[in-house]
């Protein structure tokens, strides 16, 4: 079980990484960068 800190930052990561797909961009935490792009 995580902490609430730990689990609002996974919720922060996670939105922050669904904002920038929708801009077109790579997530922040993304082990494979090439498989991002168009």
């Amino acid at each position: 079980s995580a902490t609430h800190e730990t689990r609002y930052a996974m919720a922060a990561c996670a939105a922050d990484n669904v904002l920038r797909a929708l801009k077109g961009d790579v997530s922040q935490n993304c082990v494979n960068p090439q498989a991002q792009q168009p």
